[in-house]
């Protein structure tokens, strides 16, 4: 298919500069399918663990080796976004999010076809591989076309896309899987990819590498100049609700001894979440990151502490509501100030590896903090109390993130 963006026409006395915003959508539209490409990433990587109950019987085996799935994406999507770090500038985001689209659409319907645990295991690696880059090529050309004044809200907009997977997109594939069968979930989500590949294409504009990228050592040289830090304030803002996460449901359940209003819960969550992000956006631009970043943090530590300490158990069946809903209103505030404050970092010829790293750590910090947790719970000495010392662990985090702000939020020169 032929490229017909404004890049494709540039003539070569006036070749286009890697940050010379296309003509053919304006950055917010651009962001409208980024968040849609988020959207279908995110669930496409979260759907495996609810889906699980259904595919075991199936492949036969244990309904515990969910995590082996998961785990197999995470560390595939690490290793992807480490190596892509040192390549990815010298090749056209666009092209680059294309072929990573299609492949992880070919593999998502792959898994739907899977017979065994080995070959649901070999699709999730190669889905993971990429699915890693999927994410930085896209964020990268948001990036490049927003200028820094929008960014905040759009980035805002893109973050959503998380909410959007527990408010419609886990319920669908849970219904899906119901009504037919797992395997019609995963030909959704295929669907979905293909989809989101189609519009791509049409509707993302076309950027050039940089004339000439940087060698691997200046790379590696640049991560100390603050690349390193800024690419994982995305992971930082979310390690301490990231503990909390695996032992959510339990948690809210123990608020009101119940599980009959669960679903509502994380509704509810998700609505916040996505309201928070937008409002959030909004605020970064108005007070700067890391006050809203404190923000988000310190109401974050406050909530874990007050659910902690029995605080919130008067208000019978509304504490687990309360709950839900600060916790996903903190952690999504905290999450776009951090990425706001990030995306200033690289240079415009840098923003495609950038993104690939960030995009590496925070699966680094999901694998860290979801294994952390299983190891804490496994420990003797939080047996009796185990989710009260997880909360207050978390919370302790939280803050001396929050305290950390003016540090880890300071700007520095552009790698």
């Amino acid at each position: 298919m032929q490229d017909r963006s404004p890049s494709s026409f540039s003539s070569a006395s006036a070749p286009e500069s890697p940050t010379t915003p296309s003509m053919t959508g304006s950055a917010r539209s651009i962001a409208w399918v980024v968040a849609a490409i988020q959207f279908t990433n995110a669930l496409e990587y979260m759907a495996v663990s609810p889906l699980f109950p259904w595919m075991a019987g199936d492949l036969g085996v244990p309904v515990g080796w969910a995590g082996y799935a998961a785990g197999a994406y995470t560390i595939a999507a690490i290793v992807s976004g480490l190596l892509a770090y040192g390549l990815a500038d010298r090749v056209q985001p666009k092209r680059l999010l294309l072929a990573a689209l299609s492949v992880l659409s070919l593999t998502t319907l792959a898994t739907s076809m899977a017979e065994g645990f080995g070959s649901l295991l070999f699709w999730r690696t190669v889905a993971g591989l990429t699915g890693g880059i999927t994410m930085g090529s896209a964020s990268a050309i948001l990036l490049v076309h927003a200028s820094e004044k929008e960014r905040p809200a759009l980035l805002a907009l893109t973050v959503v896309a998380f909410s959007a997977v527990s408010i419609a997109g886990t319920p669908l594939v849970l219904w899906l899987a119901q009504a037919a069968d797992w395997r019609w979930s995963f030909r959704l989500i295929g669907a979905c990819c293909l989809l989101c590949l189609c519009t791509a294409a049409w509707k993302l504009p076309a950027t050039r590498p940089p004339a000439r990228a940087a060698s691997l050592g200046q790379m590696l040289s640049g991560l100390r100049g603050g690349t390193l830090r800024h690419a994982g304030l995305n992971a930082l803002s979310q390690f301490p609700a990231l503990l909390v996460i695996p032992m959510l449901a339990p948690i809210l359940m123990g608020l009101t001894g119940g599980s009959a209003q669960l679903p509502l819960w994380f509704l509810l969550g998700g609505v916040a979440g996505l309201l928070a992000s937008r409002l959030a956006g909004k605020a970064v631009s108005r007070f700067g990151g890391p006050r809203v970043f404190r923000w988000g943090l310190a109401a974050l530590a406050a909530n874990l502490l007050a659910c902690a300490s029995g605080v919130m158990g008067p208000l019978g069946a509304m504490a687990s509501g309360l709950f839900m809903v600060c916790f996903m209103a903190s952690t999504y505030t905290a999450l776009v100030a951090a990425a706001a404050t990030s995306a200033a970092h690289p240079s415009p010829e840098r923003r495609t590896s950038f993104s690939m790293l960030q995009t590496s750590l925070m699966h680094l910090g999901s694998s860290l903090a979801f294994f952390g947790t299983a190891w804490l719970m496994g420990l003797t000495a939080m047996q009796a109390n185990g989710a009260l010392w997880l909360l207050v662990l978390a919370a302790l985090l939280a803050l001396g993130l929050a305290l950390s702000s003016r540090a880890l939020l300071r700007p520095t020169a552009s790698a």
